[in-house]
């Protein structure tokens, strides 16, 4: 793989427009996550498009 070759670490971003919107994020991550995980804060850093 391209990593491998040039031993460095590649990272994707998606472009701003193309996210979905934070709580409808929020929404889904809800759903996904189990309730036992006991997750109280979810945080968006839109400047890399990471929750």
């Amino acid at each position: 793989s391209i990593v491998s070759l040039i031993r460095k670490r590649i990272v994707v971003r998606s472009d701003p427009s193309i996210r979905s919107p934070e709580k409808e994020t929020e929404l889904v991550i809800r759903e996904v996550i189990p309730k036992e995980a006991e997750v109280n804060n979810i945080i968006f850093d839109p400047t890399i498009g990471e929750v």
